[in-house]
């Protein structure tokens, strides 16, 4: 793997139909290792079993990430990430969610993001792992980080995730 030290190349947009279909696009005509795409605003985000997801714009952290160091068993990139998202979550949020494999962060008991793998590629040449995180808001019986949550907040907060991220993946 890249060391923590290493750059990441941040992308925010307004709308998208999904991060992760937007940076397998990319990554398919080349886009760098480490890029990362966030969102305000998803119209066609999906999670496991091709299940919709969505979010009122502003809402949510929306992020997907490309490695293209891919290790031997890539599963191991989709742990990574939800670990640095229970440590994001726990460093700037003051909770400390669970883990659910394969793909889910859970704060008592109820889910608070979820976390989706996709490889491009034969043999695999790159993984895009995106995660949505109910900042803001959440469906019914999920959990979120908390109310008064805003695009701002959201933006400064992913200042703070993308620092955690540097030094956990």
């Amino acid at each position: 793997m890249t060391t923590p030290s290493a750059t990441w190349l941040i992308s925010i947009v307004d709308e998208t139909g999904s991060t992760n279909a937007d940076l397998l696009g990319a990554a398919a005509t080349g886009a760098p290792d480490r890029s990362v795409l966030m969102a305000r605003h998803q119209t066609a985000g999906r999670g496991r079993l091709n299940r919709r997801w969505h979010a009122p714009s502003g809402a949510n952290l929306l992020v997907s990430l490309l490695f293209r160091e891919v290790p031997q068993h890539p599963h191991q990139l989709t742990q990574r990430v939800a670990v640095a998202a229970v440590r994001a979550c726990r460093d700037v949020a003051g909770v400390s969610p669970n883990l659910k494999w394969p793909n889910d962060l859970l704060l008592d008991g109820r889910k608070l993001a979820g976390v989706l793998a996709q490889a491009g590629g034969t043999p695999v040449q790159f993984v895009v792992v995106g995660i949505g995180l109910n900042v803001g808001w959440a469906p019914e019986g999920a959990a979120m980080l908390g109310e008064g949550y805003d695009r701002v907040a959201s933006e400064q907060h992913w200042e703070r995730v993308h620092s955690l991220l540097r030094r956990n993946l």
